[in-house]
């Protein structure tokens, strides 16, 4: 054994001595394989290559191969907007010396068209860092277990047309130890012995590949079977030229072109230069789909309402056509006549296209092309000196543009009506949100085949989705068994005032359907078509028979979470017929009518119903959880997963279930006819799915079809004998536990029944995915586990329901943690505008999108720990310091008085009693009026003081004595009876919530005028006075010698005296400070605004704040 070690050493030895030799030789390829392609050049730094070409892009492509590109950026996020202009047709960015960290979200640094990056930050110290970008409609993942700890780098595995792909992006300080090229050379070969077959390698080594002795990056290329593709210096300093960034590959036949690019960023005495290189394959064409838009804003709808009445459609309504004619006709005219009267025209929609690029741009672009190729050519100093200042120029108007672009959303965010379509699509546009129609850019079949065609993915989306909506139906229905003196609902009439009333009430930002009739068109000529339509929707009532045409729905498959690759991870949006929706709304009113008033549906179904919603579901649990805890008893539930519960309704199931609640005649034939043949197709960027037929389910996105769930799932409360609580498809039984063996026999027994429901209906409930939550404060408890259909129901330590988090310890750290770091998540994106929009549209973003989060099912949780609160606390703080602009440095109490905003404590008090009054005038379901405790009245014959104060409820334990009902009677009885007494809900809430108003010339000025101006009032500014207070300086002396307060500066400072005699002291005499910071309340709001204008014009020219 001996031997052969020593034998096997000798023979290292000679082989390393063996490579040493030939690479000190210099001319002898490190990788002896196949050559790169004779017709390509290996470097375009100094090549007359025809992929610089004068085209706008920078890296030309004419053949449209796939490109790959590195940089050294020294800092990407500042550089973000260039980098985003000018490489964004290239399908993969790496860049070395990233310089970011775990405070800046990907969200920040997000690039148009393309995934979200793939980072690995600098840890321990600032600079360093890999960040890789990759297209959107590229396949790709992160490949973690080839990627070494402690060392900067990214690998990603990428499909490109069908091939894979593991691309390696590397940054190596200059500083590092031995060790770094040890884990470089791990990393190289753990991606060697994967079955991947082609692999690039890219990064900065800051190892120079032209020193004649041998590299490490030499030697480690040569025993990982490498070639390093580049010749050209790619770092310049103003002493040396170097070769430190490489490009390396294990197969030379896959790369059709590579070299050194001109640097298209302004550039220092030191830089370095992109590389750069195309792969043998085209590159996925970006999608793009034309449209027909119709300018409603410049629509003659006079002509309209003429033309439409001239078509006298009440008359050619008749009952001799069929229901489809009629239809058919109705709908030609609409859109006919809307298309004569209303502009339109074909756009063609490419969602990859940056908006900020001007066609002054482009030519600019080119002309530094044409400029940088030229230098080449001549290497002439003067040439390049035109090139650079051309470049420069093109850096300065990119940045210009996206600039200017930026603050034309901002003004069209803050001058657009805060309610409106337009206003959330800017919003979203700003900070970040996804479009939740974004492009599909891939999808994997069964077969794990990558398709790309869109019409190949629509038709394996809707073939995915009907599959969905599809029953075996091999069931018996039971017998009918009539009941004597039901009340029915057998015959519905609709009149034109019932199709006037729903068409008025159209929400005109609706798309429109299939039909292309959209609800733009039609609530301008609602007098003109009411009583054509009605009549079309009476002739379908009594002809049992519902449009073929309004049965088609135009499925937009919207993407959910985890793989995108995926058919299961998309879910359908339904569009349909605006006429067949108004036709449904027409019904659902009558339909409903009937089941409230005859009490039909369960009270134990909170989903879809009148004065009920989640809070108030979750209200009733949280409430039962926390008297069982009280009691010293545990609590046991299980959360039901159903698959698919709306889309696999039994037709047959439901028609017995409306013909047993009283619907029968000529409206259950109507019904059967609505349900029966149904079909969908697919709609992607612009192509078309097969339409497929559908024999399961309610309609996605209709009127009726919630309604009709309801009705289908209204029965299984009758299955079970313990407590049960619905919401729409969202089911759960539970028991307070008083002894575990026999509560959990009575769970089983109805998880028994449960699923014998479920066979008799044809409803999938899913055993795997459905979760038993024991909430108890014992140390320790022994519960039997429980089944269904032979299935262990797993035992979970917290559970999501209804978006509240139900923990096994039955407090609220779980749900607070949960909702502080997703309202951290968009507080960053908040953040990042705190210096563009102004005031208002801030405090709207924050109201609108984080500060729910933090509120939602609030008088719920409010029980729980003071530090939980703060946490909760400091994020409204934060949100009020972003929203004035204050600094960290300004007191809390200064927030809320720039604000006038309330305490979340405050705000959740106003919540709880907004609740009470709404359970006691009978605005909540019975099942929380029921909770209530006796009032004082009810316990006394003789009236006293407090005989409308409700009975205190006892509390053995601080969890229950906080809780919502105990707490908030407490609240509710030391209110004001005159504000306990008021009649409406409007008037209560306005009496209990004290907002203070902030004057309106507050939003006044420009932003960065606002924020120095509101610095000053909050005493957190950098004037020294606010600074040595703060503890931030040794003095407050201004350089002119006196105390630099508020007053001494916009009053009294000799700097400023040429200014201020330009833009205060007009304002008026008797100046104070008190004034030019808060203005006067005695003066109207327009003398209020130009004081606070030339403040904050003063302010700005001072240059006294500027950074």
């Amino acid at each position: 054994m001996i031997y052969i070690a020593s034998y096997v050493n000798r023979i290292s030895f000679l082989l390393f001595l063996s490579i040493l030799i030939i690479l000190l030789s210099g001319d002898v390829e490190l990788n002896p394989g196949p050559a790169p392609s004779p017709n390509t050049t290996n470097d375009h730094s100094n090549s007359n290559s025809s992929y610089l070409q004068n085209d706008q892009s920078y890296l030309h492509n004419p053949l449209s191969l796939f490109s790959v590109i590195h940089l050294n950026v020294q800092s990407l996020k500042p550089k973000l907007d260039i980098i985003e202009s000018t490489l964004n047709n290239i399908e993969i960015l790496c860049f070395t010396e990233s310089w970011l960290n775990s405070e800046i979200s990907d969200d920040e640094i997000k690039i148009k068209g393309f995934h979200l990056p793939f980072r690995c930050d600098r840890e321990t110290r600032q600079g360093g860092g890999v960040t890789v970008y990759v297209r959107e409609n590229l396949v790709c993942k992160r490949r973690t277990d080839l990627e070494v700890k402690g060392l900067e780098n990214v690998w990603i595995e990428a499909d490109i047309k069908h091939e894979t792909f593991l691309i390696g992006t590397f940054y190596r300080p200059p500083n590092s130890t031995a060790t770094t090229w040890d884990q470089i050379q791990n990393s190289i070969s753990a991606a060697n012995d994967t079955n991947v077959t082609n692999i690039l390698v890219l990064g900065d080594f800051n190892e120079n590949q032209f020193s004649l002795n041998p590299t490490k990056m030499k030697l480690i290329s040569a025993s990982q079977g490498l070639t390093q593709l580049l010749n050209k210096p790619t770092s310049i300093t103003e002493f040396s030229e170097t070769l430190i960034d490489l490009i390396l590959t294990n197969n030379t036949n896959i790369i059709h072109d590579y070299g050194v690019l001109e640097p298209f960023l302004e550039v220092n005495k030191r830089f370095h230069r992109p590389t750069f290189c195309l792969i043998n394959s085209k590159k996925i064409a970006s999608k793009k789909c034309k449209r027909t838009i119709f300018l409603y804003e410049k629509g003659n709808y006079e002509l309209l309402k003429i033309r439409i009445k001239n078509e006298n459609l009440d008359n050619r309504i008749t009952e001799e056509k069929s229901i489809d004619d009629n239809v058919k006709l109705i709908t030609e005219i609409i859109v006919n006549t809307a298309k004569e009267c209303i502009p339109n025209k074909e756009i063609t929609i490419r969602k990859d296209e940056l908006p900020w690029i001007t066609n002054e741009i482009r030519r600019e672009m080119r002309k530094r092309n044409r400029a940088r190729n030229k230098a080449k050519k001549s290497n002439n100093t003067e040439d390049w000196g035109k090139f650079k200042k051309i470049r420069n120029n093109v850096v300065n108007l990119l940045r210009k543009s996206k600039n200017m672009y930026n603050d034309k959303t901002c003004k069209n965010i803050e001058e657009s009506n805060f309610s409106s379509k337009q206003w959330w699509k800017l919003v979203n546009q700003i900070i970040g949100q996804p479009d939740k129609n974004s492009q599909i850019h891939a999808i994997k079949t069964d077969a794990d085949c990558i398709i790309y065609d869109d019409t190949d993915k629509a038709n394996a989306l809707n073939d995915f989705f009907v599959s969905q909506s599809t029953l075996t139906e091999n069931n018996t229905l039971p017998d009918y068994q009539p009941v004597s003196d039901q009340p029915s609902l057998d015959k519905i009439i609709i009149t034109e005032q019932d199709v006037l009333d729903v068409i008025k009430n159209l929400d005109t930002s609706k798309a429109s359907g299939p039909d292309a009739i959209s609800p733009k068109m039609i609530k301008p000529i609602c007098n003109e078509i009411a009583k054509p339509l009605s009549k079309i929707f009476n002739l379908s009532l009594k002809n049992q028979k519902f449009p073929s045409d309004w049965k088609i729905a135009n499925v937009i498959p919207v993407f959910k979470k985890k793989d995108p690759l995926k058919v299961e991870n998309y879910r359908p949006i339904s569009l349909l017929c605006i006429i067949a929706k108004i036709f449904e709304k027409c019904i659902y009113k009558y339909l409903h009518n009937f089941i409230v008033f005859n009490h039909l549906i369960t009270p134990h179904q909170s989903g879809f119903t009148k004065n009920d919603n989640t809070v108030n579901q979750l209200l009733f649990l949280s409430n039962e959880i926390s008297r069982a805890l009280d009691d010293g008893k545990e609590f046991r539930t299980v959360f039901f997963d159903i698959s698919k519960a709306f889309d696999r309704v039994w037709h047959a199931g439901l028609i017995f279930k409306l013909k047993r609640m009283g619907i029968n005649g000529e409206f259950l034939g109507w019904v059967a006819d609505y349900l029966s043949e149904r079909k969908q197709a697919v709609v992607l960027n612009g192509s078309k799915s097969n339409v497929v037929s559908t024999n399961a389910g309610v309609p996605q996105g209709s009127i009726l079809g919630p309604i009709f769930f309801l009705i289908f799932i209204n029965d299984i409360v009758l299955e079970v004998n313990c407590s049960i609580k619905l919401f729409a498809d969202d089911t759960s039984i539970y028991l307070i536990v008083n002894d575990p063996i026999s509560a959990s026999q009575n769970l089983n027994e109805n998880l028994c029944k449960i699923h014998q429901w479920s066979k008799k209906w044809l409803v999938q409930f899913n055993p795997a995915k459905t979760e038993n939550l024991i909430i108890s404060r014992k140390e320790q408890s022994n519960h039997p586990p429980l089944m269904m259909n032979n299935v262990t129901i797993v035992n979970v330590n917290k559970h999501k329901h209804l978006g509240l988090v139900f923990s096994c310890n039955g407090k609220w750290h779980d749900h607070i943690f949960e909702i502080i770091d997703k309202a951290n998540k968009k507080m960053h994106i908040l953040r990042s505008f705190k210096f563009k929009l102004k005031r208002k549209v801030l405090e709207s973003m924050y109201f609108t999108f984080i500060r729910p989060i933090l509120e939602y099912s609030d008088i719920i949780w409010d029980n729980c720990p003071i530090y939980l609160k703060d946490l909760l606390e400091n994020i409204n703080l934060q949100a009020g310091r972003i929203v004035t602009g204050a600094t960290r440095f300004s007191s809390n109490q200064s927030v809320y008085g720039e604000t006038g905003w309330p305490t979340l404590e405050q705000r959740r008090e106003q919540h709880k009693l907004i609740q009470v009054y709404k359970i006691i005038n009978g605005l909540t379901p019975d099942f929380l009026c029921d909770l209530l405790p006796q009032q004082f009245s009810d316990r006394h014959s003789y009236p006293t003081r407090n005989s409308s104060n409700y009975s205190y409820l006892p509390s053995k334990t601080s969890f229950h004595y906080y809780s919502f009902f105990p707490s908030s009677i407490r609240l509710w009885n030391n209110l004001d009876p005159d504000i306990r007494t008021l009649k409406s809900l409007k008037e209560f809430k306005h009496k209990i919530v004290n907002k203070i108003k902030i004057p309106e010339y507050y939003h006044v000025g420009t932003r960065p005028g606002q924020i120095y101006h509101t610095r000053i009032r909050m005493r957190c500014s950098s004037l020294k006075q606010h600074l040595y207070h703060c503890n931030l300086i040794d003095s407050q002396l201004c350089p002119c010698g006196k105390i630099e307060s508020a007053a001494h500066y916009l009053l009294h400072c000799p700097f400023y005296s040429d200014i201020r005699d330009k833009y205060i002291k007009p304002i008026q005499q008797n100046l104070t400070c008190n004034l030019l910071l808060f203005g006067d309340d005695r003066k109207s709001i327009g003398d209020n605004c130009r004081i606070f204008e030339n403040v904050q014009k003063f302010i700005i020219k001072s240059k006294r704040f500027d950074p």
